[in-house]
């Protein structure tokens, strides 16, 4: 298991809008829901859009480009719950938000 690295600021990542940060060549997508951050791989499993260009509603991100919805809990697919996004841990710690790449 690797270790936390900070990737972004605490006050950067808003409530239900997605923010992106590309750490170790990996790009990645950090969304605040109910005060709690979630990071997955910033690409929908469809074509590879960047899901940080999609919107948050009612604790599921969608995909701006062809309307994919993943459930932001799990990263599950609205449509197929086997099809789930990449994951990372995520927590903060003193104003910063850190990641634990796989």
């Amino acid at each position: 298991m690797s270790d936390f690295i900070q990737v972004a600021k605490s006050k950067q990542v808003k409530e239900n809008r997605p923010f992106s940060v590309f750490i170790n060549g990996k790009k990645i997508v950090l969304i605040r829901h109910q005060g709690e951050i979630k990071a997955f791989k910033d690409a929908c499993p469809h074509q590879g859009a960047p899901l940080s260009h999609g919107s948050v509603k009612d604790g599921q991100i969608i995909c701006l480009y062809h309307g994919w919805i993943f459930n932001l809990h799990d990263g599950s697919f609205l449509a197929n719950n086997k099809l789930k996004l990449e994951r990372y841990s995520v927590k903060e710690s003193e104003g910063n938000v850190l990641l634990q790449l796989n």
